[in-house]
Order: structure tokens, then sequence, then C-alpha cells
């Protein structure tokens, strides 16, 4: 089996040597093709420097997550990988990740999407992947979920050529919610691996409130309108009813500001994602 990894890079230097050399490692080596969206820090430098085995293409401005993804996803589906390996810049995997996911892709053929269980740098669940993921809850070795982190995701050829690449209205946050939808639309699932584990080091981020808003409202409502399975009226009831709840929780009127770009402008892109989203290779 054929394995690349997709890594999009901005001034990655804190992490780069431990998860270029985790890929190093792998009991299943992969090919592995590097986004570097324009660092200031030499990233990009270090790696053709000590890492000549990987491919790495420097963008002259910074694509975000999204279109940096698609630019190795679109390499991706032109190539004869089998699977491809979305891996943040401050991410690494075990010798064994890539070789538990793709034996269990190969028992579980409906699965479009896998991840391992995703913990911090001291080896204690991820705080986001437990909150979401809840793999307590779950029975089985290989468990559907709706939803895990792109921090670490292992993604069938076949899928990507149905379900497509990100959608370019989610830049940074939502695009790994977006397309986990966009996968069950196609009649796919996302799921995880539970004895396949490999780390997300993001314990250090301190973020303003008004980021945390963003995310946790904004950008939430806007997965719920882009979702080509849910219903444009309910969602719209559910988005209004969300905003009055956060407004409330974050005593902060920031939702009522971002309500108003989702009934304007985010509206139209919105529309016409979920649009684009019910066609085979969105985005690609």
């Amino acid at each position: 089996m054929k394995i690349l990894v997709v890594l999009v890079t901005f001034n990655g230097m804190r992490w780069i040597d431990r998860c270029i050399a985790s890929l190093d490692k792998s009991s299943l080596r992969p090919d592995v093709l590097m986004i570097d969206n324009a660092s200031t820090d030499g990233t990009a430098d270090y790696v053709e420097g000590h890492f000549p085995w990987v491919e790495v293409v420097r963008s002259r401005d910074n694509l975000g997550f999204a279109e940096g993804n698609n630019m190795g996803l679109r390499r991706f589906v032109k190539g004869d990988w089998d699977y491809a390996y979305l891996l943040n810049q401050d991410a690494w995997l075990t010798d064994d990740t890539f070789e538990k996911l793709v034996k269990a892709f190969e028992q579980h053929p409906g699965m479009a999407v896998l991840s391992p269980v995703q913990v911090d740098a001291n080896g204690i669940p991820d705080k986001n992947f437990a909150a979401r993921v809840k793999p307590e809850r779950t029975a089985g070795e290989v468990f559907e979920v709706p939803f895990v982190m792109a921090a670490h995701w292992m993604v069938r050829k076949t899928a990507v050529l149905s379900v497509g690449a990100f959608a370019p209205v989610f830049p940074i946050y939502g695009n790994d919610d977006n397309y986990c939808d966009r996968v069950r639309f196609h009649g796919m699932k996302v799921g995880v691996v539970r004895n396949a584990v490999a780390v997300h080091d993001r314990a250090w981020r301190v973020e303003p409130k008004e980021k945390v808003v963003v995310r946790n409202y904004y950008v939430k409502s806007q997965v719920v309108l882009a979702d080509p399975g849910r219903n444009l009226a309910a969602a719209w009831g559910f988005v209004i009813i969300f905003t009055i709840i956060k407004t409330f929780k974050y005593c902060s009127f920031l939702p009522l500001k971002y309500i108003c770009k989702l009934i304007g402008r985010d509206s139209r892109e919105l529309r016409e994602v979920r649009r684009v989203s019910r066609q085979n290779g969105a985005f690609l």
C-alpha cells in the first residue's frame, strides 16, 4: 500500500524535527509532500537541508489550512497512492500508526476517513479529541464517529474522488467538521482506530475570547449551514437558537455581529458550498 503524507507548514520549526522523524521511522514508509505556507522561520530551508527525501513546495503566500491541503489532495488523486495522510506540523506518529490504520481500512471498506487516538505530548488524551470522540463510550477496535480532528487523518483514495477536497470557505477552522458532514452525505463513514495512537502537541495554545467565539459560534454556524445533508430551513432555525444561547453564554454581542455576516455575504457562499459539495470530487 502506498501512502502520501500531506504536511502543511507555517513557522513550524518548534515541531518539524519530531514530526518528520516520526515518518522516517514508520513501519510503512510514506512519500511526503510538504506545502510550506510562506514560513518566515526557516522551516522550508531546514526540511530541505535535513530531510532531502521530503518534497517541499513553497507558497509565496499563506494559503491557509484548506488550500494548502487541497494542493496535496490534487497531487494525491493524480498519483498512484492508495491513501493520503493529512498531518499537522505540531503532530507526530508512533512507528506502527500507518500499519494499524491501513489494516483497519482493509477490514472496514465503508470507512472513508480514519484517525488514530490523538494524545498530547505527555501521552494524555487530547482534550478536544476526547470531548468529541468519547472512545470510552464505544465498542470495537474500529468505531464510527460523527467527527474527528484533521490533525491526523488517513483518507482512502476512492473517498477523495467522491467527497473531494476541503471547501475554501473554511480557511482554518471548520474544515474537518464540514468534510465529515460531506463524507456522510456521500454514503461513507468516519472512524477511529482504538489501538493506533498519535500525538497532537497543542497544549501550549492560549486563545483570546473573540477567537474562541469565532471557533465555537461562528464557524459552527457556518458548518451547519454548509452541510449538504441538512435541510436549509432547519439549519437556519438551529443557527438562530444557537445565536441566542451563545450571546448569553459569552455575555457578549459578538454572536450578533457574526450572525450579520452569516445572513449577508456568507449566506451566498455557503449555499454555493452546499451545491458543489453534492458533486463528486468537489473542490479538487
